[in-house]
């Protein structure tokens, strides 16, 4: 059968092995939460245009164009990776890995959650190269959507401080000039600083494991 919905016998899958119609609505919400994610950051360019001079001629075209980014990079590759690999493998990859054990080879597989990269593998060793790219892509935008939150938190923190909704020193900016404020060429610092300190401290909670986990499986 080489159909590209040969994958999708059944459609929804039982969540966690729960039968019945109750297993099927869990495996979807699970799934629609982790989809619901993806979208996180539609709201970036209304953020952006209370900092610029002419929002509606900058912002419009932009927001012209982000329909079809969103549709390209999240429906069309979704809808893709589900053509690609069946649901039991990953479900197996998953299954072996140890999360209580960081050594764990399992756990330094990279096509151990992503079903883009666990399809190259099974294709052959002649397509590594493609693997690596992947990965490199895969790096950038998390890197990409890393900077995006700091600035967007920064910018949060300083914006309520300055309403007096937060703490004064939150609004503390460098360079701290008339001139450098008259331009908007200003860096709010301690959001910036505080943004980063969270985000770092927030990994002293992630085992290794975690990203194969759905939020209701944890």
């Amino acid at each position: 059968n080489q159909s590209p919905f040969r994958f999708w016998d059944p459609a929804f899958a039982q969540y966690l092995d729960i039968p019945g119609a109750k297993g099927r609505f869990l495996g979807f919400c699970a799934v629609f939460v982790q989809a619901a994610i993806s979208f996180f950051g539609t709201e970036i360019p209304s953020i952006i245009a209370g900092e610029l001079k002419d929002a509606p001629r900058v912002i419009y075209p932009v927001a012209k164009r982000l329909w079809i980014r969103l549709s390209i990079i999240y429906l069309v590759a979704v809808f893709v990776a589900g053509t690609l690999v069946p649901v039991e493998v990953l479900k197996a990859q998953m299954e072996h890995i140890n999360p209580d054990d960081p050594n764990s080879p399992e756990n330094n597989a990279p096509w151990a959650s992503s079903p883009f990269l666990t399809a190259l593998h099974r294709a052959g060793s002649k397509y590594n190269w493609v693997a690596n790219l992947c990965i490199a892509c895969f790096i950038t935008s998390a890197a990409s959507a890393a900077s995006t939150e700091v600035f967007l938190s920064a910018r949060y923190l300083y914006f309520l401080a300055k309403a007096g909704h937060a703490p004064k020193f939150f609004g503390a900016v460098w360079p701290n000039t008339e001139e450098a404020k008259q331009k908007g060429a200003i860096v709010p610092w301690v959001g910036v600083l505080t943004t980063v300190a969270f985000a770092t401290m927030s990994w002293l909670c992630v085992r290794p494991g975690d990203n194969t986990k759905s939020e209701m499986e944890k």
